[in-house]
């Protein structure tokens, strides 16, 4: 299989309805097969754009994301998707969810008392730069993705059909969680900076949604129930759980490649009715922070483009 040429943004969503949306704005966009999943190539304005589905868990992820980064030559990888949140810490359904540390939920020793960690074993999941690491993934951020970020402050959001961004009146909560580890640590919010479009259908009414920092933990499977959700939230601390996001996040770092993850709240973990879940409203509202992100690496890779041509 040859080499493709150069990938600004690599979009990877564990199933076709998290990235479906996003495949609609690429323009001379082409459809290809690429180890039992498929791929979608093409431009948003100045940027080269892959976007794909990786399959459920995490060994289709890891499967998924380094064939893609053995073939290609990508800049930055962007996963997003719909999460469970943790009833107990601070997000609601409809809430946006950006992982700022990544934990592995299954990796240990588990006994008749509960899970050890990694490091009983002493054998680390993995050594990046240096430093060993048991029972999470660093995110290496780079600083094209931290000016996206910044982009992207945590707050009240809304967003519009079809429009640029644009100001917006504050909409801010009385205070945000914001995570370096510790759940009960609460910080200002900060306003919402714009209104932004969206590649997803906005559902009629909406009336916004909050954006969040924090922990997210990646399990091989998910809570069945909230006393489990409520036993994992007690243990590790994270906001929510997935099932791709560790391997994602561990391929990128083995690859040196920037990775971020974005997900929409569509349920509360351990919550299994289905018809309790708001599936079509969090991927509406994760696809807005991905437009935005868009929009601002368009922007950003318009000066260098320009001095080359």
């Amino acid at each position: 299989m040859h080499r493709m040429p150069d990938i600004d943004v690599l979009l990877l969503g564990a199933v076709p309805q998290e990235i479906r949306a996003l495949t609609e704005i690429l323009q001379n966009c082409r459809t290809l097969a690429f180890r039992g999943q498929t791929l979608w190539w093409g431009n948003y304005a100045q940027l080269v754009v892959v976007v794909a589905a990786t399959g459920l868990g995490k060994v289709n992820a890891a499967i998924t994301t380094a064939s893609l980064l053995e073939w290609l030559t990508v800049s930055q990888v962007w996963h997003l998707g719909c999460t469970g949140a943790y009833s107990g810490g601070p997000l609601e359904i409809g809430d946006v969810f950006i992982t700022d540390r990544v934990l592995c939920g299954d990796e240990g020793v588990l006994t008749r008392d509960g899970l050890m960690a990694v490091s009983r074993i002493g054998i680390p999941i993995l050594v990046h730069r240096g430093e060993k690491f048991f029972d999470r993934v660093p995110l290496c951020w780079n600083e094209a993705m931290r000016k996206l970020i910044e982009t992207t402050p945590p707050g009240c959001y809304r967003q519009r059909q079809g429009h640029l961004p644009s100001p917006a009146c504050p909409c801010a909560p009385d205070g945000l969680e914001r995570s370096e580890g510790a759940a009960s640590r609460r910080t200002s919010a900060v306003p919402a900076q714009a209104s932004f479009p969206c590649s997803s259908v906005v559902p009629e009414n909406d009336e916004g949604f909050r954006l969040h920092y924090g922990p997210s933990l990646t399990v091989g499977m998910t809570s069945g129930d909230p006393e489990v959700a409520g036993e994992r939230f007690r243990r590790y601390g994270a906001y929510a759980e997935n099932m791709e996001g560790s391997a994602v996040a561990q391929t990128c770092c083995r690859f040196t490649i920037p990775m971020i993850e974005c997900r929409g709240v569509s349920n509360f973990a351990g919550t299994r009715a289905k018809e309790a879940w708001e599936l079509e409203t969090s991927i509406a509202h994760c696809h807005g922070i991905i437009m935005t992100w868009l929009n601002a690496a368009d922007a950003m890779q318009r000066p260098s483009r320009g001095d080359e041509a």
